[in-house]
């Protein structure tokens, strides 16, 4: 089963990123995403696992909201179209990026969609995305980038230099090094010369991130040790008094 943990996103509350009248009310939020994770695939874990309905931690929690993630133009949708739903809140077609419905894919650009990460950014939050797939693939990638083609991962990550709101994408680990360099290298770019212009490195691991950094850039290959690399980016993101996605 692949699992993305998004160090990022509150779908419960855009309200979270306005000035806060209630002191309790919170700063800090995580979504814990997990592909093709309804409901009958959470009972189905639980039965599985405990052999009884409703075991699951997740299933203990108080409060439950539902998001229909089709596509705008067909019955069954994909990671891109799906996770797009869930961070903008509109429909767009399958194997497109946060854009617009009348984007064609790999043909036509549609209009940037903004996501909850970038109305984070827009208010100085940290911002944080962690996934055990590869970081431009496309779940992980709607929180970050715009584009009219899922597979194009070279431009996709490279959309973390140039953010359209705040400095962009604080943290962003996971997998696809070797597929991100190469696509880059492809197009006639040169991914680390753009890092190293941006003073934004792009680690090969989670040990070569300095200690106490709170941005960072880690894409491995093969899968990232996601709850080494989510107690890195908590540990990172927490720093800012303004709360963080």
């Amino acid at each position: 089963m692949r699992i993305s943990l998004l160090v990022a996103l509150g779908l419960s509350a855009l309200p979270i990123f306005s000035k806060p009248k209630d002191p309790k009310h919170a700063k800090n939020v995580i979504v814990l995403l997990q592909d093709a994770g309804g409901i009958a695939t959470l009972n189905g874990a639980s039965i599985y696992g405990y052999n009884a309905p409703l075991k699951l931690f997740v299933q203990s929690w108080p409060q439950i909201g539902l998001s229909n993630t089709s596509p705008a133009s067909a019955w069954v949708t994909d990671s891109a179209a799906g996770m797009t739903a869930i961070v903008t809140g509109q429909k767009t077609r399958n194997g497109v990026i946060s854009e617009t419905s009348d984007a064609v894919p790999g043909q036509k650009e549609g209009r940037p969609l903004k996501t909850i990460l970038e109305y984070a950014e827009e208010r100085g939050l940290s911002t944080g995305v962690v996934t055990n797939v590869e970081v431009a693939d496309a779940t992980p990638a709607a929180c970050y980038s715009h584009v009219n083609d899922r597979k194009r991962w070279g431009d996709i990550f490279l959309q973390i230099f140039t953010p359209r709101f705040g400095d962009g994408v604080d943290i962003a680990f996971g997998g696809g090094r070797s597929q991100i360099y190469e696509q880059t290298r492809k197009a006639g770019k040169d991914l680390d010369a753009i890092a190293r212009q941006h003073n934004r490195p792009v680690y090969a691991s989670l040990s070569d991130l300095p200690a106490g950094a709170t941005r960072g850039l880690v894409v491995v290959d093969g899968e990232m040790d996601v709850p080494s690399a989510a107690r890195r980016a908590i540990q990172a993101l927490s720093k800012n008094g303004k709360g963080t996605f």
